[in-house]
C-alpha cells in the first residue's frame, strides 16, 4: 500500500511535470504568431502574403499536435507495460532535445529545422497521457480521482501563468539587450533537465500491475479506431473531440486575434494568458476543489454551455475590459468541464484500462488539434473572428451531445435499478 505522504508527492511531482510540459506550449503559442508573421522576421520568405504567413503560422501550431497523436498513445501504452517511471525519463529527454534543437532553428533561421523539431517535440509530449495514468494509479477512490484530476487542470492553468509570460518577456530585446525569440527555449530545457533528474533519482513507480498486451507501432490510429467503435465509449470520444475542436480552434488562434484585432505586442498578449492561467487555476483551487463530491455529469450541465457562449461573446467586444470579463467566464467555466468530461469517460473503464484510455483521451486531443489548427490559419485569412466563432459553436454542440447521451445514460441506469 502506498503511504498518504508518498502519494501526494507523487501526485505533486506529476502535477509539476505537466505544468513544465505546457509551460513549453504557452511560450510557443504567445512567440509564433510574431515570430511568422512579422514582416522584419526573415524565418519565412518576404515574397509570402499574409494570408500564405497564417496558414503557415496554423501548420506550425499543428505539427507539435500532430506528433503528440502518434506519440501519446504508444506512450500510454507502454506505460502500462514497462511503468510510468521508465517513460517519463525517455520522454523528458526527447522532450528536452526537441526544445533545444528549436531553438538552434531559430537562430539559423531555418523554418524546416523548426519545423521537424516542433513534431519531435510533439512525440514525446505523449507524456502527459503517462502523468493522466499515474494520476489514475494512485486514486483509491473517485472522490479523490476528482481531486487529483483537478489539480492536473490547476496545473494546464499555472502553466499560463509562467509559460506565456516567459515566452513574451524572454523574447523582448527591451527588457535584456540579449534576449531573443531563441531565449525561452533555451529556459524550458534547463527547466526540463531539472524534472528529469528529479525523475531519475526520486520519483517511485506508482503502477502496481504491468500489462503484458501487445503494444503497436500505429498505436495512434488505431487507438482512434478503437476509441470511435467502442460500444461503452465511442459516444463520449465523439464529444471529447468536438469539444477539443472549439477549445483549441478558440485557444491557438487567440494570440493571432489578440495581435490584429487589440494590436497585442508579445508581452502583452503574454500577460494575457497568464491572466487567463491565473484565473484558471485560482478558481480550480477555491472553487472546484470545494466540489469534488460532485458528479462528474454534474461539473458539466450548464459550464460549457456558458463557455461556448462567452466563446463567441469575444468576437462583439472591442475593449480590454470587456475582454477580459467575458475571458473569465470563458476560463471558469471550463474549470468544472474539463475535468468532468475527462472524469466521465474514465469512470467509463475499468482500472486495468486507464493507460489505455487515457491515451485515446490524449490521442483525440492531439488529432482535434492538429485539425483545427491546420484549418484554423486558412479560417483566419478569411477574416477576424471566424475562429473565435467557430470555436464558441463548436464547444455548444459538444455540450448538446453531453446532455443527450447522459441524460439517457441515467436513464438506463435509473430503469435497471428499478428492476432489480
Amino acid at each position: 500500500m502506498i503511504s498518504n505522504l508518498k502519494r501526494n508527492l507523487t501526485v505533486l511531482f506529476l502535477i509539476v511535470v505537466t505544468l513544465i510540459d505546457f509551460m513549453g506550449l504557452g511560450i510557443v503559442v504567445t512567440i509564433f504568431p510574431k515570430l511568422l508573421l512579422d514582416p522584419s522576421s526573415y524565418l519565412l520568405p518576404a515574397s509570402w502574403k499574409y494570408a500564405s504567413k497564417l496558414t503557415a503560422l496554423g501548420l506550425f501550431l499543428a505539427i507539435y499536435p500532430l506528433g503528440q497523436f502518434f506519440g501519446a498513445a504508444i506512450l500510454g501504452k507502454l506505460s502500462d507495460h514497462a511503468g510510468r517511471k521508465k517513460l517519463l525519463i525517455v520522454t523528458l529527454i526527447g522532450t528536452m532535445i526537441g526544445f533545444l534543437v528549436s531553438g538552434l532553428a531559430i537562430a539559423i533561421q531555418s523554418a524546416l529545422i523548426l519545423f521537424i523539431s516542433r513534431l519531435f517535440s510533439g512525440l514525446f509530449a505523449g507524456n502527459i497521457a503517462i502523468v493522466q495514468a499515474g494520476l489514475a494509479d494512485i486514486s483509491p477512490d473517485e472522490k479523490t480521482k476528482n481531486r487529483n484530476f483537478s489539480l492536473f487542470q490547476v496545473a494546464l492553468g499555472v502553466s499560463w501563468v509562467f509559460g506565456p509570460p516567459m515566452g513574451g518577456w524572454l523574447s523582448s530585446s527591451s527588457l535584456c539587450s540579449w534576449f531573443n525569440y531563441t531565449t525561452p527555449f533555451w529556459a524550458i530545457s534547463i527547466l526540463l533537465s531539472i524534472i528529469l533528474l528529479i525523475t531519475i533519482f526520486y520519483f517511485r513507480e506508482s503502477l502496481q500491475n504491468p500489462s503484458r498486451d501487445k503494444i503497436e507501432v500505429l498505436g495512434g490510429i488505431k487507438q482512434i479506431y478503437r476509441a470511435f467503435f467502442m460500444p461503452k465509449l465511442k459516444i463520449v470520444f465523439i464529444i471529447w473531440f468536438i469539444l477539443v475542436s472549439g477549445w483549441w480552434l478558440f485557444e491557438a488562434f487567440l494570440p493571432t486575434y489578440l495581435l490584429q484585432n487589440f494590436h497585442f505586442k508579445p508581452s502583452q498578449i503574454g500577460n494575457f494568458l497568464a491572466f487567463m492561467g491565473a484565473t484558471y487555476a485560482l478558481f480550480q483551487v477555491l472553487v472546484v476543489q470545494r466540489f469534488s463530491s460532485l458528479k462528474p455529469t454534474a461539473m458539466v450541465k450548464g459550464s460549457l454551455l456558458i463557455a461556448g457562449a462567452s466563446v463567441i461573446g469575444i468576437a462583439f467586444v472591442h475593449s480590454t475590459l470587456a475582454l477580459h470579463i467575458v475571458v473569465v467566464l470563458f476560463v471558469t467555466s471550463m474549470g468544472f468541464a474539463l475535468p468532468g468530461v475527462i472524469i466521465s469517460i474514465s469512470n467509463l473503464a475499468n482500472a486495468a484500462e486507464q493507460g489505455q484510455v487515457m491515451g485515446m483521451i490524449s490521442s483525440i486531443q492531439a488529432i482535434a488539434t492538429v485539425i483545427m489548427m491546420m484549418l484554423g490559419g486558412w479560417l483566419e485569412s478569411f477574416g477576424l473572428g471566424v475562429t473565435v466563432i467557430g470555436g464558441g459553436t463548436l464547444l455548444i454542440t459538444a455540450w448538446v451531445m453531453f446532455m443527450l447521451c447522459f441524460h439517457k445514460k441515467n436513464k438506463i441506469t435509473t430503469s435497471a435499478q428499478l428492476e432489480s
